[in-house]
């Protein structure tokens, strides 16, 4: 006795096709649809225009805030700046072989740059942050400059900090009596600070780079922490070290020095901080020690932390 095999029926995705199949004498088989294409968008600022005109209220873009809040933009809001950021793209001359360089992480702001650009036909390139921000070698940010030519770069918000090198006539390229030159590949020394330079050309150095907190291809600032750990009216001195953890890389460890007869608990520290710097920023635990170590020159002295804390584990890494 057979088993009936049912009819299997064919699965279709697409609805009803109904295609053109044209079977050339070369063997090549060309397959059109016989429906007409229907109207599309040339590109997405023609979607966005649209919708700024149905729902101009209704949120376009968010991007989470340093404080752990969002900064929203609404279709309506985000139209009106791309037309204005592209009046003011084109009052600048800028075409392929003078483009825009973007240099900014992903954002708001960076998006109504392309997006701008796109609306009035200039190009725009963004640049990996990995190269244009928080690199150690400038070989792969100098050979964009040179291949792309950029008459405008943009830098979303004169916040996010990088390396600083300098390079000009004053500038040694060795040591006194060191046959050594200290200038890299493309002719910059590298300071070992870490700064921001704002849209006024103001420059505002955060750190120093081998005291920067590396965490999750971020950097976190261990002076800002620092500072705002002293604000605490039971601490005298604070500092922050970064201490290896298995998922991040490197996370920040707070050491604080309490005041006289002073008694406080991590938890009480790190409630005081809450609120005011980015969540990810938060120490993922605090230490307390009767002395923060000093140089001769008063600064604190971070490589006696580190080989003090060098074997530490931080009550997250087992997360």
């Amino acid at each position: 006795m057979h088993a009936t095999i049912p009819a299997i029926a064919p699965l279709r995705l697409f609805g009803k096709l109904d295609p053109v199949v044209e079977s050339r004498p070369d063997g090549v088989i060309v397959v059109r649809s016989a429906k007409p294409l229907p109207h599309y968008s040339a590109s997405l600022v023609d979607r966005l225009e649209h919708w700024a005109k149905v729902t101009p209220n209704r949120v376009f873009l968010a991007e989470r805030t340093k404080t752990g809040g969002w900064r929203e933009l609404t279709y309506g809001a985000a139209f009106e700046q791309i037309l204005h950021i592209g009046a003011a793209l084109l009052a600048r001359d800028l075409s392929e072989e003078e483009p825009v360089l973007i240099l900014s992480g992903n954002g708001i702001d960076h998006a109504l740059m392309s997006l701008a650009g796109m609306a009035v036909g200039v190009p725009t390139c963004p640049m990996s942050t990995a190269y244009s921000t928080i690199s150690q070698d400038l070989g792969k940010l100098t050979y964009a400059l040179d291949l792309l030519t950029p008459r405008l770069v943009f830098a979303s918000d004169g916040k996010t900090f990088g390396r600083l090198k300098v390079s000009g006539p004053s500038i040694a390229k060795a040591y006194y009596r060191v046959d050594t030159n200290i200038l890299d590949s493309q002719g910059f020394f590298d300071t070992g600070d870490v700064a921001t330079i704002d849209r006024d050309a103001y420059m505002r150095i955060t750190d120093r780079s081998k005291d920067v907190i590396k965490s999750g291809g971020e950097w976190i600032s261990s002076i800002d922490l620092e500072n705002l750990a002293v604000g605490h009216p039971k601490v005298l001195e604070a500092a922050v070290i970064g201490v290896h953890h298995p998922k991040w890389d490197e996370r920040p460890l707070l050491i604080v020095q309490l005041k006289p007869d002073q008694k406080a608990t991590a938890d009480e520290i790190l409630k005081f901080m809450e609120g005011k710097i980015a969540k990810w920023w938060m120490p993922d635990d605090v230490q307390f020690v009767d002395a923060i170590p000093h140089t001769a020159t008063g600064k604190i002295l971070k490589t006696a932390l580190r080989e003090q804390f060098a074997n530490y584990k931080l009550p997250t890494a087992a997360a």
